[in-house]
């Protein structure tokens, strides 16, 4: 300890000494290893546990009542400590191992009796109830009933402190009875558990399920909570899972008359995403702490809202290809426009936003082909309320010769629809009768038509293979198509008085009625068209079902040449110069394929009068040759 000095000398190899030695001071100074508790428990205490803190030193040692000295670091703490005085201890140690004095901290644990705790507890009548006394306090404990229940029974079934209280026979009311827990030097004071009785209170709802468009607001649905034992001004009712903005209301109850009922609607605009939402219902009666009845759920079904599908007036029903001999078309667009159904059907209605509906279309062929995929679609958004409208424009380019369903799909987060249009990609060179076009029903029915159909022989006049489609929607909304790519027979020809070309085909079609929502098969169609080469062009169609009925909705009325409807926009395009008649079976009698073909003489055909009274005899192989007679 204290200040060292030293001092030093330069000689060289004669021996000759520096006049000025060289020196260096420093003090070493030892520190004294004192520590000092900084936490430590209260004296006297309660706490069986006990936590100290220290510093002073870099390492300690620590000794609890005598205990021979152990290594220890801040905090050092200790459990499970017995009544009475106790010593810590605790030394600090430096780098060389020196060890300091010891602190020492000296304090005693007292013992706190238990503290038991009052309950209020609620069953429903003839329902046994569990019960866990409680008591607080350091010690293990052990419980002891004291006075017993007048009516009901209690007993211990999980020790130390489970019971269960079982109510006699029918009653319903207030009960109780005491407890004291005891440790091992004393016991607690006396707590009462006071058991509620009651009748359980019972819902009934007018309707478990609520169906309602997304926009719309649900029918409310009235909920109605009786209680034998309880007014209706204390029956409440909580919902969980209820979705804004519904809201559940109270509408009356009987007051303080008992037994009670209170009535309640569950109502509100959903403006939800589409989805399936439960709603839990639990009744209280607000006597003696919460006794609720069993859950109702109701469902909250949130469906996509109706839509309007309109296809453009303007769209092309025939797209003729670039130039003779192409199989496949130009660019050319489709556009449709999408709007909420109204008017619109539920309680409370209200106009959704279109704008979260997403539009699809694409092109499916009726004959063979794969899908067509546009090559870009916008939208516009236009108009607000139910007047707001979504417009889809599609492109579509290189799409091969056929006749096409423009189907346009409505889907996406609350909106759901379906339709389709017609569009025909031919090419007048190729010698088929091909055409899409609009025309307006004739009669009171009214309502818009769309067709396209494109059909060829082969080489050798033979294996007629096309195909048809045919949509209309009537005034009333509702809608029928047909479709085929089944037929039998094609005849073409030119009307000699007035220039013009014409042609007839048959077959086999599904039909789709949007009243039953279904399609079915087996139906058969006829088809006469007119192509004048300019304004003028003419669609006659009859359908009967799989009974041989006309089918009135798909049917315009005969004879065909005088009832055939004109077309208000497209193109019906049949080769003028020449006809093509053969039924699609194979015939190894045929002439020369490359023979041209003859015009069939009118005076060969079947009356026109044979068609009309449907004598089966002059129909049964020539059923449109009467269609070409003048």
């Amino acid at each position: 300890n204290g200040v060292n000095h030293f001092e030093g000398r330069a000689v060289d190899d004669q021996g000759y000494v520096a006049l000025t030695p060289a020196s260096e001071d420093w003090t070493i100074a030892v520190t004294t290893l004192q520590v000092t508790i900084t936490d430590m428990p209260g004296n006297p205490t309660f706490s069986r546990a006990a936590a100290f803190g220290f510093t002073g030193a870099n390492s300690y040692e620590c000794s609890l009542d005598g205990v021979a000295y152990a290594a220890c670091g801040s905090p050092q703490t200790y459990s499970g400590l017995s009544d009475g005085l106790h010593t810590f201890l605790v030394r600090g140690l430096d780098g060389s191992g020196n060890k300091g004095a010891a602190t020492r901290f000296v304090w005693q644990v007292q013992n706190q009796l238990p503290v038991a705790s009052d309950q209020l507890i609620t069953t429903f009548r003839d329902t046994p109830v569990a019960i866990t006394l409680t008591a607080e306090d350091s010690d293990d404990l052990t419980y002891r009933l004291v006075d017993l229940p007048v009516n009901g029974v209690v007993g211990f079934t999980t020790p130390p402190n489970g019971v269960t209280y079982s109510p006699d026979s029918g009653f319903a009311g207030v009960d109780s009875f005491t407890f004291e827990a005891l440790d091992a030097v004393g016991k607690s004071n006396l707590a009462t558990v006071t058991v509620v009785t009651n009748f359980e209170p019972t819902i009934t709802t007018g309707a478990a399920v609520a169906t309602v468009q997304y926009s719309d607001g649900i029918t409310p649905v009235t909920i109605t909570i009786d209680d034998l034992d309880s007014p209706g001004n204390t029956l409440t009712l909580v919902a969980s899972n209820l979705p804004e903005p519904l809201t559940l209301t109270r509408v009356t109850d009987n007051g303080d008359a008992i037994p009670g009922q209170s009535v309640w609607t569950l109502a509100g605009t959903a403006d939800l995403v589409v989805g399936t939402y439960v709603v839990t219902l639990v009744a209280d009666d607000g006597v003696g702490g919460a006794i609720t009845g069993d859950p109702v759920v109701v469902v909250i079904d949130v469906v996509p809202e109706d839509v309007m599908v309109r296809f453009h007036g303007g769209n092309p029903r025939a797209v003729q290809v670039q130039q003779a001999g192409d199989v496949n078309s130009g660019p050319f667009n489709l556009r449709v426009d999408v709007k909420e159904l109204y008017p619109d059907s539920g309680t409370s209605v209200l106009a959704g936003d279109i704008s979260q509906a997403n539009v699809s279309m694409q092109l499916v062929p009726i004959g063979p082909g794969g899908s067509v995929a546009p090559t870009g679609c916008t939208t516009e958004l236009h108009d607000v309320d139910y007047n707001a409208r979504l417009t889809l424009t599609c492109g579509f380019d290189v799409v091969a010769i056929n006749t096409y369903a423009v189907e346009v799909t409505v889907g996406g987060m609350n909106y759901a629809g379906y339709d389709e249009d017609v569009v025909t990609i031919y090419d007048p060179a190729r010698g088929f009768t091909t055409g899409g076009s609009t025309l307006n029903w004739p009669g009171a029915s009214g309502g818009e038509v769309s067709f396209g159909f494109g059909m060829e022989y082969n080489k050798k006049g033979k294996n007629l293979r096309g195909q048809l489609m045919v949509k209309r929607q009537l005034d009333d909304g509702s809608v029928f198509r047909l479709k085929s790519n089944a037929l039998d027979a094609l005849a073409l020809g030119t009307d000699q008085s007035s220039g013009f070309s014409w042609a007839t085909f048959s077959g086999k079609a599904n039909v789709y009625s949007s009243a039953t929502d279904s399609t079915e098969g087996n139906y058969t169609f006829i088809v006469y068209v007119e192509d004048h080469g300019a304004a003028g062009d003419t669609f006659w169609l009859q359908v009967k079902n799989k009974d041989g009925a006309v089918v009135d909705q798909l049917s315009l009325a005969e004879p065909a040449a005088s009832n055939a409807a004109v077309i208000t926009s497209g193109d019906i395009v049949v080769p003028a110069g020449q006809v093509r008649s053969a039924d699609s079976g194979d015939d190894s009698t045929a002439d020369d394929p490359n023979a041209p073909l003859q015009e069939t003489p009118a005076e060969e055909s079947p009356a026109v009068e044979d068609e009309a009274t449907g004598n089966d005899e002059a129909t049964e192989h020539a059923i449109f040759l009467p269609l070409v007679q003048r």
